[in-house]
Order: structure tokens, then sequence, then C-alpha cells
């Protein structure tokens, strides 16, 4: 190769070397380019999301302290109101309010607009309203009031077989205080009096609030001393003294009430036909002196939850027609006086606990039609005296796992 050919070649060599140097150089400027515009991008971006997210959070913020606010605003007064709901609801608790700047007569008025069911509630607002309602003057503006409804209800009263008496009698013989009946009473003295001699009192559903809710035997309710057939339903407490009044009561009923004990005052009545006590929760025993009632052709008294022995003197209720006291607790032997009970058609002693042998002075029973004494602890032989007694038609026996009988008879029923 000559020198001209090399020297060609150098210089080729030398302009690509240049080239490639400026190209270089060209791209180290390009890319410096680029990478300051994607900082300015990444910045760019950087600072629109701390932009947004710094509003949305500040906004964000406002709204959760607002309703932060609100709700705790709407427990407070949910609690204020729940507080004043159970201290209203409440049937113990006083609920006290503020009434000193107000005249007794202002609040006398106020009240006397509230119809006898109601307005005694009242009374455990504070000490001052109770004293006011327990006024006669208060009574008196109350009844003038309301005379016209109240002579419209006793004047149904007259026009029934049995004085079903309503609502609002009811709340003066349950809640009234004692200055409220003898007003009561004094006023409407010649209705009440001319009401018949049949009268049925029921609370079933006096305070439908409070099914469990019963009112407190009252003096009041002696006042009716001509009644002959009583019926009360869903009272409580002992029967007051003045029940002693009813001589000529010959009917007396009481159905789901609370009264713990058959009291003298019951048992001292000369005219009683009838004693009929259901679901009483009576948790005494029978007294000796239910054998007072010589007059006595029912005793029923089944439900009650009754302890104890039949009295040894029971046979003195010589007129009994009827005697009924299933469904209690009484255990112990019957007495040889059952046999006494001559003139009895119906005798049902079952789902108690009596125990021993059944005395053979059953045999003297020659009215007896039904005899029921399942569900008890009966031992030894049944008497063969049950197969002299005329008239028997049923006999059962069933639950007794210790009773035995050794002779047929038809009606008897023992497994």
């Amino acid at each position: 190769m000559d020198n001209r050919t090399i020297s060609l070649l150098e210089d080729i060599q030398s302009d690509i070397f240049l080239f490639k140097s400026q190209q270089e150089t060209e791209f180290r400027k390009l890319s410096s380019s680029l990478n300051g515009i994607d900082s300015r991008l990444t910045a760019l971006e950087s600072t629109l999301a701390d932009t947004t997210t710094a509003a949305i959070s500040s906004h964000t913020k406002s709204l959760r302290k607002e309703i932060s606010a609100t709700c705790l605003h709407t427990l407070c007064r949910l609690n204020t109101l729940s507080s004043q709901m159970q201290l209203v609801n409440n049937s113990i608790q006083k609920f006290h309010t503020s009434l000193n700047s107000t005249p007794d007569e202002i609040i006398t008025q106020i009240f006397s607009w509230i119809d006898s069911c109601h307005v005694f509630k009242f009374r455990r607002l504070n000490k001052r309203v109770d004293s006011i309602l327990k006024t006669a003057h208060f009574a008196v503006l109350n009844q003038t009031k309301y005379d016209q409804l109240i002579k419209e209800e006793l004047q149904d009263c007259l026009e029934d077989d049995v004085a079903e008496l309503g609502h609002g009698f009811s709340g003066v013989f349950a809640l009234a205080p004692s200055a409220f009946q003898d007003v009561y009473f004094r006023r409407y003295n010649p209705l009440l009096k001319s009401i018949c001699s049949k009268i049925s009192w029921d609370f079933t559903s006096f305070n439908e609030s409070d099914s469990e809710w019963k009112p407190d035997f009252s003096p009041f309710l002696c006042r009716f001393d001509g009644v002959q057939e009583l019926c009360i339903s869903r009272v409580r407490g002992l029967v007051p003294k003045e029940f002693s009044r009813f001589i000529l009561l010959e009917k007396l009923e009481i159905r789901g009430s609370e009264m713990a004990v058959i009291s003298s005052e019951i048992c001292g009545l000369p005219n009683l036909s009838n004693l009929s006590i259901f679901g009483c929760y009576v948790t005494e025993d029978l007294p000796k002196e239910l054998a007072n009632l010589v007059s006595l052709k029912a005793l029923c008294l089944e439900g009650n939850r009754l302890p104890g022995c039949l009295p040894t003197n029971l046979g003195d209720l010589r007129n009994l027609v009827v005697l009924s006291l299933c469904g209690n607790g009484l255990f112990g032997e019957l007495p040889e006086s059952i046999g006494n009970l001559t003139s009895l058609k119906c005798m049902n002693l079952s789902l108690n606990r009596f125990t021993g042998a059944i005395p053979k002075t059953v045999g003297n029973m020659k009215c007896l039609e039904t005899m029921d004494m399942k569900f008890n602890d009966f031992t030894g032989l049944l008497p063969s005296e049950l197969q002299h007694l005329p008239r028997l038609s049923s006999c059962d026996f069933r639950r007794n796992p210790n009773l035995v009988c050794n002779f047929e008879l038809r009606c008897v029923c023992l497994k």
C-alpha cells in the first residue's frame, strides 16, 4: 500500500472519531435535558399530589369535627331524655320538679282537670303535689268537673244484673286517698246505694303499662254493705277489717290476687254460701275459723299454693255441697271428720300431696256423686265403704302409686 492510500485511511479514521465524539456530546446534552424534564415532571407531580392530599385531608378533618360534634350533641340529648323517661316511668323513685313559685290554688285547678284514673299517679311528683291531691277541696273540684261522666257510669251499673264498675270507679277504689273516697261516697251516695246487689271489680286491664300492677285492698270497697255477690280480680294485700260489714254477702269470688291469708274477716261472714278463691297465692294454712261459715255450700280454693293440712274441724261445714281444693300444696292425712260432710256431692282434692289411708268415714257421704283424688300420695286399701255410696258415678284415684283396690267398682279409676 502506497503512502497516499495510508494517508487517506488515516483521514477517514480521524473523521469517524470526530463524528463519534460529536454524537456522544449531543447524546449527553439530550440525556441531561431529558433528566431535567423528568425531574421537573416528578417535582410537579409531587407538588400536585401534596396540594390535593392537603386539601382533601383538611376538608375531611373539618367534616369529621362537625360529625363528631353533632353525634356528641345528639348522644347527650338522648342520654338526657332517657334519664328523664326512666325517672318518670319509675313507679318507686319520685320524679322531682320545682313548683315552689306556683300557688296551691293554681296547682289544684290544673290537676283537677285530670280524671281519677290518672291524676293520683302524679302524687309522686313531690310532697307538695301529694298533699294537695289528698285534700277534700281537690276532690270536690275534680268530681265537679267529671260529674256528668261519673253519673253516667254509675247509671249504667243500675241497668246491669251485675255491676261491672268501670275505669273511673276503679280509679277511685285503687288509687284515690281516703279524703277523695269520702267526698265521692257522700256526693254519689244515692246512686251508689241503688247499685244492684252484685258487684264485679276487675283490674286486669286497669294499668295497661304494667301487667303485674295490682291495687291494694281498700276499706272503700266495704262501704257497699248491702252487696250480696262480690267478685274481685287482681288486688293485693290483707283483707281490711271493714270487710266484716258484708253481713248480707252470700257469694265471694277473688281471682288472680295476692292476699297471703284467708282472713278472719272472711271467716266471720254469717250468710256466705259460696267462697271461691282462685290463683291468689295464699301462703298460710287454712284457718280453723273456716268452720264458722255454717251457711257455706261451695268452697273452691283452687291453685292457691295452700300449704299445711286440712283443719280437723272441716267436717263442721255440714251444708257443704261442693269442695274443691285442687292444685295446692296440701299434705298430711285426711281428717276423720271429712265423713261428716253428708251433703257433699262433689269433692276434688287432686294435685296435692295428701298421704296415708283414705278414712272409712267417707262411707257416710251418701250424697257424693264425684270424687277426684288423683296425683296425690295416698296409700293402703281403698275403703270398701265406697261400694255403698248410691250416687257415686265417678271416682278418680290415678297417680297414687301405693293405693290398692281389692273390690270391684265400675266407677273407680285407679291406674
